[in-house]
């Protein structure tokens, strides 16, 4: 399985994690695509479908996406189709699906992931990026910065209560900010965040590929 599936793989269970975390209890979901097609990675419809074909095929079903259209007639009687106004998600097995997405996972970090650069303006930018088209620009006061300036001096796990201690920020405002974070690394430097930001219950976050710039 080539690299670029595979991480369009895990984007979609990142995104579904999440979904099931906020509703634990539930098996099945209604799901905007945009929730999907918004993220670079997703955008094309056909390699969304794809997708999450591998993930029914390779977990033996424990996930069945269904993509609804929606079709109307004009003044003409043509027939428009809209695609995927709506996405239906049944989780069969939560246990094989989770264990799927720890394989997938494990099948990037095999693979090298681009090394990030932090300078101290507070452009977070590819090295690979040559012509600097993918930047994440944060303030250099601002508590992001300062999460992530940290996290790559210590290059150890630190827990949200550490940092909040740091930071005098509660623990709560620690972990949002950290997901934040991630949304925007995904989006601004098509990189998946957990590639950059590692996440463990017990341990806390940990930062791995970003290197600081002193200017």
């Amino acid at each position: 399985m080539n690299k670029r599936l595979l991480e369009k793989i895990a984007l979609i269970l990142e995104i579904i994690e999440a979904e099931v975390k906020s509703n634990p209890k539930k098996e099945s979901f209604d799901l905007n695509p945009d929730i999907f097609t918004k993220q670079p990675l997703l955008r094309d419809p056909v390699g969304l479908n794809r997708a999450f074909e591998t993930i029914t095929k390779e977990t033996d079903k424990s996930i069945i996406a269904s993509f609804y259209t929606i079709e109307h007639h004009d003044d003409a009687l043509r027939v428009k189709t809209r695609p995927f106004p709506r996405i239906s998600i049944y989780i069969e097995n939560p246990d094989k699906l989770n264990g799927y997405y720890k394989k997938v996972k494990q099948q990037l970090n095999k693979k090298k992931s681009p090394l990030l650069i932090l300078d101290s303006e507070g452009k977070l930018y590819r090295i690979d990026d040559k012509d600097r088209k993918l930047v994440y620009p944060m303030y250099p006061e601002g508590i992001r910065y300062k999460i992530i300036c940290y996290l790559a001096k210590e290059k150890t796990y630190i827990s949200a209560a550490e940092l909040s201690l740091e930071f005098s920020k509660d623990p709560q405002a620690i972990r949002k900010s950290i997901g934040e974070i991630k949304k925007l690394i995904r989006t601004r430097l098509n990189i998946l965040p957990y590639e950059i930001i590692e996440s463990d219950p017990r341990n806390g976050y940990r930062v791995k590929n970003i290197k600081l710039k002193e200017n």
